[in-house]
Order: C-alpha cells, then structure tokens, then sequence
C-alpha cells in the first residue's frame, strides 16, 4: 500500500507540473509538485524496503531529511495556518518513524502518532473542502 501511494504521488506530481507548462508563467505548480515528488520519494523507498524485506533503519535515516526539507517550503504556504501547521506536524511524524526504526519508541506510540496525523493532514483538509470552504 505504502509504495502504492508513493507512485500515485509521483504521478500526480508530474500531472501538477505538466498542468502549468505552456498556460502559467508562476511556478507554483513546479514547487508544488516539488514538495509532493520530495514526500513521494519517501513513500516510494519505504514501500519498496517492506515488499523486499529491507532493514528499515536507512529509511529512518531518510525520515530525518523529509521531516526537515519540507520546511523550505514554508513561505510557499504563507498565509494558510493549516498548511503551515502541517508541515511541522510531518516534521514530528517523520522524527517519530526514525525514532521507530532506531528502536527509540515503541510501535504504538509512533502508530497513534501517524493515526492523528494522517486526520488531521489528510482527513480535515479534504473535509473542509467538501464543506465548501478554503482550507484556512
């Protein structure tokens, strides 16, 4: 599932920026896509370590940069709270699965950790939108 998601992102990746190419003279699309291939990677590399059976440890260490990177895009998200919000709550999500594969907390911990954050980074944003509201 998890190399799943990580190649439907990339996909939609290169759709945001293959959108934008010839209709848009900003490069919003291309720092979008950006973030979303950066997160991509990520989900890609950890999907393919669990189909192969890998040492998890050296996607912990990928954690770390993917908890911190991200943080470059901060200005891209000036003026929506919520979206700011969830950078720094990724930034404690992808600490909390390097402490998990260093063995530095315990599995439950980091699952209730990507339980709350994947509803609150995925579930209340899209609930919002539905609502008929911008997402703040």
């Amino acid at each position: 599932m998890t190399l799943t998601a990580g190649i439907v992102d990339l996909v939609n990746a290169v759709w945001i920026i293959s959108k934008l190419f010839g209709t848009d003279a900003s490069d919003t699309g291309v720092r979008l896509g950006g973030l979303i291939t950066f997160y991509a990677i990520f989900f890609v590399a950890l999907g393919a370590s669990i189909v192969k059976g890998l040492d998890l440890r050296p996607v912990g260490n990928l954690a770390v940069v993917v908890a911190v990177v991200p943080l470059f895009w901060w200005s891209f998200f000036d003026g929506s709270w919520m979206f700011q919000s969830i950078l720094i709550v990724w930034v404690a999500s992808f600490l909390g699965v390097t402490a998990l594969t260093y063995g530095k907390v315990k599995a439950e911990i980091a699952g209730a950790l990507l339980v709350g954050t994947s509803l609150y980074t995925f579930l209340l944003p899209a609930a919002i939108l539905a609502t008929g509201h911008a997402v703040p």
